[in-house]
């Protein structure tokens, strides 16, 4: 029998079997198990736990032993419980130390003094990953990466985008397009119907009329079209440029004292001053007959006009005023349907059959024909006042109607450009507009090219898209910002009368104006005070702030006749809206609204009013360049920054009609606040934050804002009171509107005075570049040929 050699030896042959050893620990671990499993105190789990052990432990041994004998000596001391114990319990002395705790011992010891290899830790939970969460894992992955990827495809591009138009600081431009005409243009604001517009173009092209002529048959359709902004009681101011010479004339409204109204208080009628001024305009610059001007007004009130938008929210929101207060005429703004009544929408037509009568009645006896029996017993019926007829007309005669003077005249680039407005006496928005144009011109061109007749001479396409950086931008807005606000202050100073035309426009005072605009802007002063614009902040209280509360809306007109050169732009307004104030006297005689003043009232006088302005070029005969006018707006101060803004885009910047008018825009508001409108380019106003700490710098949809010039603008009246989407409203109107010649360095050749011929000519070549716009903010129309 030959002798069998065991495969296990005891320890000390382990030297000499180390290659024997190998290949068993080999075999050994590649029984080792797959799994590890989880211990717990449950004794099921601990029954299943040892059977799987003993089964493992005795497929070892019948692999270690050779022989039969040596095999069930193996299996009977694996098998035995006390073995099992020994794998299955967690004895500190048979196991060894690690970062996890002591492990069982790897080590088996058998009967016979074997040693065996153990690789199951029993008291870990499994760590591996199941299919099922593998492949879960593995999905989340992938729908990870793609949303990543959709992320980066889509979103990047849109970011560029989005960084590239902040970066741009583009500004809104309106879809209103400008409108050419090629012999004459009428342009009305405040209504978006032609039929006011259509009045003076009918003048001009049928009538063979005057500019004066198209611009009284406008202004008497406006008492039509717009009765709640313009009435017989109204008054109006402009200019007109006729036979190479320019007048300015002003028509301030008038009141009648009442004895009887209110024994308690000093009260007032306001009277028709517009007929009588309008007579007498007629009577200087007119050309067709005097009846010819009423006759498209006769027209509208007798086959009714159309109700504009804001006329339509007026009725609206004074509905229980208008059917309760206002009887007499409350049938012409209300529909029938199905026995109930309703209040006229907008687009729909009313008719005043009164205001035609007495129209007819003017036209045929002159506007004298307003004032007889029937006026003054219609005033003694509903106020229970005793008025003569002759005291009544001795009272207007003696009075003074319209004034007609001189305008006020500043020139810009070395006299090349003229604007004129206004007049000395009673207008020191004219002089502030002077003012502040002249430190714009100082701070932007302190040379100007003397081959050019003015500095923007012919602009195009491509001066919009110049190349400028932002922060020469907001540098220039930082300038533009100073200058309002020194505006605002000589304002304040003139209507104090601490100071006069002749300080502030001498040119020594200017020069050092612009010196400290420019160094305050260099060293980036971050507090600026009211002593920084040299006035106190009283005088801003007193003498800015009380009129800039007060609301109202203008409307303007202007009419420019290419074929003469002639041109007439007034600006006109009410002292309260129909349905504004608590007093009124309303006329079934005209069909119109008439205000009564008290001595509490504070009556608004339309010299708030900004003038229109005419643009003179002295080099081309003194012909008219531009024209534009400002109406809407909370005060003079606000329609003075609108219209300094848009002079210096067109005249300084050299930019087109329409960009400068739609350009947005910002607001002064007293004593140190500014507000711009929410399409103004995002990156400049951060620049103007940033490099200049504006941090006074508001948008005009900020809701803080709202309530506390709800407040202001309210006149104690409940049904005045402004909401939130009114208010937005009427802080946005400040509207521009313009005419311009566009004229090029090759209109005819040179021409003197003494050419009556070559001057005609002149004027025939640049009619036909005669360019209107209406500023998207208000509604207007255009009408010409």
């Amino acid at each position: 029998m030959s002798e069998t050699k065991p495969l296990l030896q005891d320890n000390d042959n382990d030297d000499d079997n180390d290659s024997g050893q190998q290949q068993q620990q080999q075999e050994l671990q590649d029984l080792r198990p797959s799994t590890s499993l989880s211990f717990n105190n449950n004794n099921n789990n601990k029954i299943r736990h040892r059977n799987t052990v003993e089964k493992q432990s005795q497929k070892m041994a019948e692999i270690t032993e050779p022989s039969s004998s040596s095999s069930s000596s193996s299996s009977t001391t694996i098998g035995s419980p006390q073995t099992s114990s020994s794998l299955v319990t967690n004895n500190p002395n048979s196991g060894t130390n690690t970062r996890y705790g002591t492990l069982q011992s790897t080590v088996a010891s058998t009967s016979s003094g074997f040693k065996r290899t153990m690789l199951i830790d029993t008291r870990y939970p499994r760590t591996y990953f199941t299919r099922k969460q593998f492949f879960i894992a593995a999905i989340s992955m992938l729908l990870f990466i793609a949303a990543v990827s959709v992320t980066l495809i889509f979103g990047l591009p849109r970011l560029k985008a989005k960084r590239d138009e902040y970066f741009a600081a583009r500004f809104y431009e309106s879809p209103l397009p400008e409108v050419l005409h090629s012999k004459f243009a009428v342009l009305v604001s405040g209504n978006e119907y032609p039929s006011c517009a259509d009045a003076g173009r009918e003048m001009l092209l049928n009538r063979n009329g005057s500019a004066m002529d198209a611009a009284l048959a406008s202004l008497f359709c406006l008492t039509m079209a717009s009765p709640h902004l313009v009435g017989l009681d109204s008054g109006f101011r402009g200019l007109v440029h006729s036979d190479q010479k320019t007048y300015t004339f002003d028509v301030i409204e008038r009141n009648f004292p009442l004895q009887q109204y209110n024994s308690t208080t000093k009260a007032s009628l306001s009277y028709p001053v517009l007929p009588l001024a309008a007579e007498l305009l007629w009577k200087n610059f007119g050309r067709v007959s005097w009846s010819t001007i009423l006759m498209p007004s006769i027209w509208l009130a007798e086959n009714g006009a159309p109700i504009s938008e804001h006329l339509a929210q007026e009725i609206r929101a004074n509905q229980n005023k208008l059917l309760n207060d206002f009887k007499v005429i409350r049938d012409r703004f209300i529909r029938f349907t199905n026995s109930t009544e309703r209040l006229l929408n907008d687009g729909e037509m009313y008719k005043n059959p009164s205001l035609a009568k007495i129209f007819r009645s003017i036209s045929a006896n002159g506007s004298m024909a307003l004032f007889q029996e029937n006026y003054v017993d219609e005033i003694y019926e509903v106020l229970n006042e005793t008025i003569s007829i002759h005291e009544l007309r001795s009272f207007l005669t003696k009075a003074e109607l319209i004034t007609i003077d001189e305008p006020f005249i500043f020139s810009l680039f070395e006299s090349k450009l003229n604007l004129m407005t206004g007049t000395l006496k009673n207008s020191n928005e004219a002089i502030t507009l002077a003012f502040m144009m002249k430190i714009l011109e100082k701070l932007t061109y302190s040379e100007i090219d003397s081959g050019l007749n003015y500095v923007c001479n012919n602009p195009n396409d491509d001066d919009d898209d110049r190349i400028r950086s932002l922060k020469e931008g907001a540098l220039e807005f930082q300038y533009l910002l100073d200058t309002i606000q020194f505006g605002a202050t000589a304002l304040a100073k003139l209507r104090a009368r601490q100071s006069n035309e002749s300080y502030l426009l001498n040119m020594s005072y200017i020069d050092h104006i612009a010196k400290q605009i420019v160094e305050s802007a260099a060293k980036k002063i971050n507090q600026r005070n009211l002593d920084y614009f040299d006035i106190k902040e009283s005088l801003i209280e007193e003498e800015l702030i009380p009129s800039e509360k007060l609301k109202g809306h203008n409307l303007h007109i202007t009419v420019y006749d290419g074929r003469s050169g002639d041109v007439v732009t007034l600006t006109t307004s009410k002292r309260r809206s129909m349905f504004e104030g608590k007093h009124k006297f309303v006329s079934n005689l005209t069909g119109m609204v008439y205000d009564i003043f008290t001595d509490n009232d504070e009556i608004k006088v339309h010299s708030q009013v900004s003038w229109p302005i005419l643009i003179q070029d002295v080099q081309r005969q003194g012909l008219i360049h531009m024209i534009i006018g400002s109406v809407g707006g909370r005060g003079s101060l606000q329609s003075l920054s609108a219209i300094v803004q848009v002079l210096n885009k067109i005249l300084l910047n050299c930019q087109t009609l329409k960009s400068s008018i739609d350009e947005s825009r910002i607001f002064y508001h007293p004593p140190n606040t500014f507000f711009y409108e929410s399409n103004f380019p995002r990156a400049y106003i951060d620049l103007l934050i940033r490099m200049f700490d504006r941090q006074n710098l508001w948008s005009t949809d900020d809701k803080r804002i709202n309530s506390s010039q709800q407040l202001d603008d309210n006149d104690g009246d409940n049904d005045s009171l402004l909401t939130e989407k009114t208010f937005k409203r009427l802080w946005s109107e400040s509207g521009v509107y313009a005419m311009m010649m566009m004229m090029t360095q090759h209109d005819g050749i040179n021409v003197t005075k003494s050419t009556e011929n070559s001057i005609q000519q002149q004027k025939q070549q640049q009619s036909n570049k005669l360019r209107s716009m209406i500023d998207y903010r208000l509604d207007g129309y255009i009408s010409g040929q």
